[in-house]
């Protein structure tokens, strides 16, 4: 049996270090007829995790910039929420790139993200560009 190496043992910590971070920080949905919200969690974090892992191996970028629209804050009424608290204020674009400056995702309308928001969004881009066919790399993970 092979043992795997030192980088390949660096990717598997790192993965799960990833998985961890999207299970407590990322967005998922779920039926509740078919499967718990933890094992909807644990589905979506792992799935997440394998594609920003292929990101980074393939040299994908996000870029982030303002977008059109100004947000005018949303009504949820939280006073922990940044976006309530900050009155009318711009909106952000991230968009996905290939190292050749392809455009592989791109999600727009974003209001006050912070720093975990922009990892799970970048997570979120990797997987709808693996989703997409023409824009697998040519290896698989």
């Amino acid at each position: 049996m092979k043992t795997p190496s030192s980088a390949g043992r660096a990717v598997v910590a790192d993965l799960r270090t990833i998985t961890l971070f999207l299970y407590r920080y990322g967005w998922y949905s779920y039926d509740p007829a078919l499967e718990t919200r933890e094992k909807a969690g644990w589905r979506t974090a792992r799935k997440l995790a394998r594609a920003l892992v292929v990101a980074a191996a393939s040299g994908w970028r996000a870029q982030w910039r303002p977008d059109g629209p100004e947000c005018r804050s949303c009504a949820c009424g939280e006073e922990t929420c940044a976006c309530c608290r900050a009155g009318p204020h711009g909106t952000l674009k991230c968009v996905l790139r290939t190292r050749a400056g392809r455009e592989l995702a791109s999600l727009g309308g974003i209001c006050a993200a912070e720093p975990d928001d922009e990892r799970v969004v970048k997570a979120w881009l990797a997987l709808q560009a693996l989703s997409r066919p023409q824009r697998r790399p040519a290896w698989r993970y």
